[in-house]
């Protein structure tokens, strides 16, 4: 774990009084991107850490490694559906006319990156239109009858907590194999080029595009500043991503109640 220190910024409403529409959409709305961007990633790299959890049985890392793969999916439709907010609120109402100059140069070159990581031939585009909000039921079909006819199909019951087909997982990794053009299917590679990809490419352009368009309006805006500490955060390899839980009748009380 570590400690850290940063930063609280408040400004009232008034303050961006003088912005357009455009601007104040792009304000609200690219901020709550960012949040789900984030939490997208850090759960991702907590089903990481439990998959690498030696004293974990086989098949609880084996169905954190379905934790990978979903929330990877999932964030490649965030991704998506991020790059077309910018289309619409940051091209599409003109602020990106007189904002665009004034963006530092990485800001610029992560937006030109960004119009090929989301062409109709990219990874990013096949997930969300395939298995990301949109279920293609021919997709795993396809894989289905690819698959030889002694592959071993596995699912596991809890009663309780829950149950996972592992076969279904198998198939939506074997579909990105397939996608990606890759020769070796091992989970743990298919994986690994998806977050290549994904985490390390796509990702962070698209936090940077959001994040500096915001920065950049956020000048013309007076900000009271408070430093703030933060302990215990837990690097990725700390976290915990589960599969299965438990909740009685009695922790849904509690909940409904606020308790923690």
């Amino acid at each position: 774990m570590i400690n850290t220190q940063g930063v609280k910024l408040t400004f009232d409403k008034a303050a961006l009084s003088a912005f357009t529409d455009g601007e104040l959409k792009i304000i609200y709305l690219f901020a709550a991107i960012s949040n789900r961007l984030q939490l997208q990633e850090t759960k991702a790299f907590g089903y990481w850490a439990t998959a690498r959890e030696e004293s974990r049985s086989q098949h609880a890392r084996d169905a954190a490694m379905c934790g990978i793969v979903e929330s990877l999916i999932t964030l490649a439709g965030e991704l998506k559906e991020a790059w077309e907010a910018i289309q619409k609120c940051y091209y599409g109402t003109q602020v990106a006319r007189n904002l665009n100059p004034k963006l530092p140069q990485c800001v610029q070159m992560a937006l030109k990156r960004c119009n090929k990581h989301f062409l109709g031939t990219e990874i990013v585009h096949y997930l969300r239109n395939t298995l990301a909000y949109h279920h293609d039921s021919e997709a795993p079909l396809q894989i289905a009858k690819h698959l030889a006819d002694e592959s071993e199909h596995s699912f596991f019951i809890f009663p309780s907590v829950g149950k996972y087909f592992e076969f279904a997982t198998k198939v939506r990794l074997s579909a990105i194999a397939i996608e990606l053009k890759l020769t070796d299917w091992d989970w743990a590679k298919v994986i690994e080029t998806l977050v290549n990809i994904l985490v390390k490419n796509v990702y962070q352009d698209i936090y940077l595009v959001l994040n500096g368009i915001l920065a950049e309006l956020f000048t013309k805006v007076q900000l009271d500043k408070e430093t703030v500490t933060e302990s215990g955060i837990r690097k990725w390899h700390e976290m915990s991503g589960e599969y299965y839980m438990h909740v009685d009748e009695n922790d849904l009380s509690e909940l409904m109640r606020g308790k923690r």
